[in-house]
């Protein structure tokens, strides 16, 4: 973090002189313009520069120009920072990986200690439904979140960085952990670049958090097995989940098929293994230079297409019900063995939310559930009414923005 000073001549699209001044601001923070801060080509004292903001970008009325010199170049004191009087840039740390690889758990684990030490952060969920457990999740936690629903993260840029905006805006949060979708990737060019493009007060780092038993496995049919390994392929810092009993010959062998990568073999519920993570993560280039994929989207949609995506809110007038519907939707989708099934559920005294996510087509899925309901009826003589309802399967995604 550096405090620059600067004096500045402010000149409109007539040549004519509006202002002449000094300014003195925290590189990356949103005290000054973000489109400005970007043409900041040196940092060093005396360098002069003529740097632009042109006619309809940050809703400026004109094309202005600013004649600016360095004058002070600078570290800010402790003091500085407790007082607030220069914000540090906010962190966007984005966690990809697929469905089931611990990416809620990881965060929700670095929520809770990152709230021990008083250290402001936010959330932002993300899934192709629009009923979501984990916005309930981290409701419940006392952290401050949004929803990016009804889309991946990439095909829903726009919604992400209102989202961030509002939070850094209200909350003032250091760093904000943003969660893609279970089946999304390409994330480094339609949401890192995007950021890094048009906000370069914000530091965005990606994570992608891989189950071990899946490294090798080929269960997946080839075009879910073409997004899983995208994800990988694009890891900033790859984190290896449930890896406790590989031999350590393993975890070089894993270390040797990533090469550049930072490699953790992670537990989120061993606080060592948060803060090692969170310690990399502050460890990252501010403006990391990341190589976009090479993607296929044919292939990608055909992937995410092959997945069903069930959102269903039910009024459950027994706990007791609500128990044995869990435990029995859990039963019947390990029964069928399907490569993918992700379940979670949100449980109030009186209603059952379930996000199932399962490979298989949206008829066989609904059939599950639907069976599952009438046995824990039929057993437990209880009345279950569907208050909200949502089966499909992804789209073809479109991204708002992509930058190779």
């Amino acid at each position: 973090m550096k405090i620059i000073s600067l004096r500045y001549i402010m000149k409109n699209s007539r040549g004519e002189n509006l202002e002449d001044s000094y300014t003195t601001f925290l590189l990356g923070s949103n005290a000054i313009s973000s489109h400005l801060q970007s043409q900041l080509t040196e940092l060093r004292v005396g360098h002069h520069q003529t740097i632009t903001l042109p006619k309809g970008v940050e809703d400026a009325d004109d094309d202005f120009s600013f004649e600016i010199t360095l004058t002070a170049i600078r570290d800010p004191t402790p003091a500085e920072l407790h007082a607030g009087r220069y914000l540090a840039p906010t962190k966007i740390h984005l966690l990809s990986g697929f469905l089931g690889a611990g990416k809620t758990t990881a965060i929700e684990q670095a929520s809770q200690y990152l709230q021990k030490q008083n250290i402001p952060i936010a959330v932002i969920t993300n899934d192709q439904g629009d009923r979501l457990v984990d916005g309930s999740r981290f409701l419940h936690l006392g952290v401050p979140s949004r929803e990016v629903s009804g889309g991946c993260l990439c095909c829903n840029f726009n919604t992400l960085e209102e989202n961030i905006g509002l939070l850094t805006t209200a909350t003032r949060p250091t760093m904000v952990f943003a969660e893609a979708v279970g089946s999304c990737t390409d994330l480094i060019a339609t949401v890192l670049k995007p950021l890094l493009d048009q906000h370069p007060e914000w530091q965005p780092t990606i994570s992608v958090l891989a189950d071990a038993q899946l490294l090798d496995a080929s269960i997946h049919d080839p075009t879910i097995r073409y997004i899983y390994q995208k994800q990988l392929e694009e890891a900033q810092v790859l984190m290896i989940t449930r890896g406790e009993g590989f031999p350590g010959q393993w975890k070089k062998e894993v270390r040797a098929r990533f090469p550049g990568k930072t490699i953790l073999f992670h537990n989120s519920y061993k606080e060592a293994d948060i803060i090692r993570w969170l310690d990399t993560l502050e460890s990252l280039p501010p403006r990391p230079a990341l190589p976009s994929l090479d993607i296929d989207y044919d292939v990608y949609a055909e992937g995410e297409a092959r997945l069903a995506w069930l959102d269903q809110e039910l009024a459950v007038d027994s706990e007791q019900a609500a128990n044995h519907l869990v435990t029995a939707l859990h039963d019947k989708l390990e029964k069928e063995n399907f490569p993918v099934r992700r379940l979670k559920f949100w449980q109030t005294p009186t209603t059952l939310l379930i996000n199932a996510r399962v490979q298989t087509d949206r008829l066989t899925l609904m059939q599950i559930v639907a069976d599952a309901i009438a046995e824990t009826t039929t057993l437990y003589q209880c009345d279950i009414r569907t208050i909200t309802y949502n089966c499909f399967q992804p789209t073809y995604p479109k991204p708002q923005h992509r930058i190779a």
